[in-house]
């Protein structure tokens, strides 16, 4: 019976040891995987606040320039079209627009013939009465408080670079007669200086923007300018399915996917993959609807829980040593 009891007791030991040791084992595993879920949550949060005031800045600086363009349509000689008055409000409106990635300003006819322009004037006479700005500036009413945004690439000043038009209708004093259209043009590098460059929520986070067909008007790698980023992420089912919801939905949302790995040296996507997480926010600008969104790699919020990972691994190895 001694014999029996000095065997049973060793085997009970062992056993119950080991137990313990997968039971500490499997809830330190549990704590680090909320402890990670909790993490990514709260990353997710703090990019969505960067994205919603990105969002604000965006939205602020296309209201800006809408409003130095109606400025000009508002001068009786510009509506008149007097040539001498006109080009001498252009640029001198010029002269203080440029510093906020202007490029070129111009005045349409009500027949939507390039009247006056600053900085390309070998395109003035050119009909544009076809573009899609002039068509929808020709349906707004004087009391219409908005703008049209248009994408498109530059046949004068920097031919063949993409870029953005913000276009305002321009009336007859007191009256609702249409007289023509103020423009400007940005290029698309501009707007990505300007916010989407700056906004990084980790030291490998990046920002994109598209427009509702999901052009691409900013991102880290600019070999994307211009490109439609649903068909550049083709075998990506995920993040095209979050593309879609950002152009669809219009509506802020997180959530989790893969994609390329960017290279900070090459300053492009390679073949490699990995998670991110990202936070995206719609941008209403005049007319149009853009999203933009702000992502990181997974990578770089578990870093934020590595000493408490550590941490977690020291104390489990100390408890079973005592065990």
């Amino acid at each position: 019976m001694v014999e029996r009891k000095s065997i049973i007791t060793p085997l009970f030991i062992i056993t119950f040891s080991v137990l313990v040791v997968g039971m500490l084992l499997f809830m330190g595993s549990l704590a680090y995987r909320e402890t990670e879920k909790a993490t990514f949550e709260e990353f997710n949060q703090r990019q969505l606040a960067l994205a919603k005031g990105t969002t604000t800045g965006i939205e602020l600086y296309f209201e800006t320039l809408a409003e130095d363009i109606r400025a000009i349509g508002n001068k009786p000689q510009t509506q008149r079209l007097d040539e001498e008055a006109t080009r001498e409000e252009l640029k001198d409106r010029f002269i203080e627009m440029e510093p906020l990635g202007v490029n070129d300003i111009g005045v349409l006819d009500k027949e939507g013939i390039l009247k006056y322009g600053v900085m390309a004037p070998q395109i003035e006479g050119i009909d544009f009465a076809w573009r899609k700005y002039f068509q929808e500036a020709k349906k707004l009413k004087p009391d219409d408080d908005t703008f049209i945004i248009e994408f498109i690439e530059f046949k004068g000043v920097e031919a063949g670079q993409k870029g953005v038009l913000v276009a305002v209708p321009m009336f007859e004093a007191d009256t609702d007669n249409f007289a023509g259209v103020v423009l400007c043009t940005l290029r698309l590098d501009t707007i990505t200086s300007k916010f989407i460059d700056p906004v990084k929520s980790s030291a490998r986070g990046h920002t994109f923007l598209i427009d509702e067909e999901y052009n691409v008007l900013g991102s880290p790698d600019s070999s994307l300018f211009g490109k439609n980023l649903l068909e550049e992420s083709e075998g990506f089912p995920k993040f095209q399915q979050i593309l879609i919801s950002m152009g669809q939905e219009k509506v802020a949302g997180t959530s989790e996917f893969s994609f390329y790995k960017f290279d900070e040296s090459s300053g492009k996507f390679t073949e490699e993959m990995e998670e991110k997480l990202l936070a995206y926010e719609h941008v209403s600008v005049g007319q149009e609807y853009w999203s933009i969104g702000v992502w990181a790699p997974k990578e770089d919020a578990r870093k934020l829980i590595r000493s408490v990972y550590l941490e977690l691994v020291v104390l489990i190895g100390f408890a079973i040593l005592i065990i």
